[in-house]
């Protein structure tokens, strides 16, 4: 009852309607294209993949719904139980997923996998071979040939180790023997893994020190991206979590979407301190 009482209030208020359109917008897209997960591509510059990944999981998708619908009127062909239990999994989360605002991120609707894995497993008890090993040797290739063009982007690839790890060593070098910084990206997640990348390369450069969520004359902040390469509209944060409002010393963009600003700041500057509810460790979770 509280769930659809905020949900109606959501789309009542102003300016809310459009919103709340995008959101439902966005999840039918997830329930028919990539929560299946069988086609995926490297979403970095790779737009023709990505189209052709949306067309055949939207086709797949249709195909598993269909074929659920048609074993409502042939009960004796599959197990009604396994039948309750994927809707129940698939149209109900999509469904409600509708009552938040926040992304859903590949990690929520990643066990559907197995779901996916068992659909297929049932369909070949139901259709010819000659059909059904096509189709999977065509979703193994073309997988395949995704994950090894990973590695042509892996240097900008904001979930890649090796381009945290080359930001990192970048900030480094650049620094004096002393330096804060001060990481931001869309959820606290993602922020993991260029707070890892600075703690190792600590290891490295030992003559270097580094001091996370810590002002210094030479501060640097690390902002990430959208999952689609958009920049963070960073200046509450830099304004109201970091509390400085100059223009960065330098200032380097990377192709995805990832920004280093290196700032020097004064003595007033320096004791004008940092929201102290800033975190970036496994706090509270």
């Amino acid at each position: 009852m509280l769930q659809a009482t905020s949900l109606l209030r959501f789309i009542t208020q102003k300016g809310s309607y459009s919103h709340f359109v995008n959101i439902l917008i966005d999840r039918i897209f997830g329930f028919f294209s990539y929560s299946i997960q069988l086609f995926s591509y490297y979403p970095v510059n790779e737009k023709t993949s990505s189209v052709l990944c949306t067309i055949f999981n939207f086709l797949i998708s249709c195909f598993f719904i269909l074929f659920i619908f048609k074993q409502r009127s042939h009960r004796k062909r599959i197990n009604q139980n396994m039948l309750y239990l994927s809707i129940y999994f698939y149209f109900g989360f999509w469904f409600l997923t509708l009552f938040t605002s926040q992304t859903i991120h590949w990690y929520y609707y990643f066990p559907f996998l197995t779901v996916t894995i068992i659909c297929f497993a049932i369909l070949i008890t139901k259709f010819s071979h000659y059909v059904l090993y096509p189709v999977i040797l065509l979703i193994v290739s073309f997988n395949m040939i995704q994950g090894l063009k990973s590695f042509q982007y892996s240097d900008i690839n904001s979930s890649s180790w090796e381009f945290h790890y080359n930001l990192a060593k970048h900030i480094f070098k650049d620094a004096p023997k002393q330096f804060g910084y001060y990481i931001n990206t869309f959820d606290q997640i993602s922020s993991y893994l260029p707070m890892y990348a600075m703690k190792y390369s600590q290891q490295q450069f030992a003559q270097t020190r580094s001091h996370s969520l810590e002002k210094k004359p030479i501060t640097y902040l690390i902002i990430g991206s959208y999952p689609d390469n958009k920049p963070l509209d960073n200046n509450w944060w830099k304004k109201e979590r970091v509390r400085i409002t100059k223009k960065p010393l330098e200032k380097i963009v990377y192709k995805n979407g990832f920004v280093v600003e290196k700032y020097f700041l004064n003595d007033a500057e320096l004791k004008t301190p940092a929201d102290t509810t800033i975190f970036q460790t496994l706090q509270y979770r």
